[in-house]
């Protein structure tokens, strides 16, 4: 029953919401929630870009786009190409920790 009063939480905000979530996001948030369990939902991102038939940096924006909005946050970063990242997944927006995003660990030349 919670699941179903998150997402109803989640649609109903949608409406709201400016500027307006991408569709991809839309759409990576709801598999995140339906990975969700006990709070927590553990993904890498190359599996979510196989799942969505998308890139990995493209998968990586919009779940920078989630995180900056605060629908998720991620509570442990996955080692590349090992093991998936976890994120608390969340229905209404919360504002993101302060301090350096956790993309900014990237080197410079990756985009």
């Amino acid at each position: 029953m919670a699941k179903v009063l998150a997402l109803n939480r989640f649609a109903d905000g949608l409406v709201r919401l400016e500027p307006r979530l991408t569709p991809f996001a839309v759409a990576l948030w709801f598999w995140l929630h339906r990975c969700e369990r006990g709070g927590l939902a553990r993904c890498s991102v190359a599996k979510l870009a196989g799942r969505f038939g998308v890139g990995r940096a493209t998968v990586q924006r919009r779940l920078a786009e989630l995180r900056d909005r605060g629908f998720i946050r991620l509570v442990r970063r996955g080692k590349a190409r090992r093991c998936a990242s976890v994120y608390r997944v969340r229905a209404t927006p919360r504002p993101a920790p302060t301090g350096p995003p956790v993309s900014a660990n990237r080197p410079a030349g990756d985009a």
